[in-house]
């Protein structure tokens, strides 16, 4: 499901991706993979143009998972 999200996501479908993202948060809501698909939620709202949103995401990521492998991506993002 991330992987059709981050394909969606890469050929400009950014409904398709959100649309993939909020299936699987209804899935998996605290599943694994859900730090990983934050962060393409983050991508997504980038992409839109959103960066008070993505900002905003972004800060709640690094809340909740401050020791993640994708914490320093995320920490690049919004320098």
């Amino acid at each position: 499901m991330l992987d059709r999200a981050r394909g969606a996501l890469r050929s400009g479908d950014l409904a398709g991706a959100s649309a993939m993202l909020d299936d699987h948060a209804r899935s998996f809501a605290d599943g694994a993979l859900a730090p990983e698909a934050t962060v393409i939620r983050i991508d997504v709202l980038v992409a839109r143009g959103s960066r008070d949103d993505a900002r905003a995401l972004a800060r709640d990521f690094l809340t909740r998972y401050p020791q993640s492998p994708l914490a320093a991506r995320v920490r690049a993002m919004f320098p």
